[in-house]
């Protein structure tokens, strides 16, 4: 199991899918906004995220 590591910044992970519908390229800074807020995070496109 890999354990995890420490980012000294807020990051958001994307599919690669998602990423290109939205015209977001591999460390970006987006705005990520919900009616509870906004939050700026560095883009990580990665299959990871379902």
């Amino acid at each position: 199991m890999n354990s995890p590591t420490l980012s000294p910044e807020v990051t958001a992970e994307i599919h690669p899918l998602d990423a290109e519908k939205k015209g977001i390229e591999n460390k970006n800074v987006v705005k990520i906004v919900s009616r509870r807020g906004e939050i700026k995070a560095r883009v990580s496109i990665t299959k990871r995220s379902p």
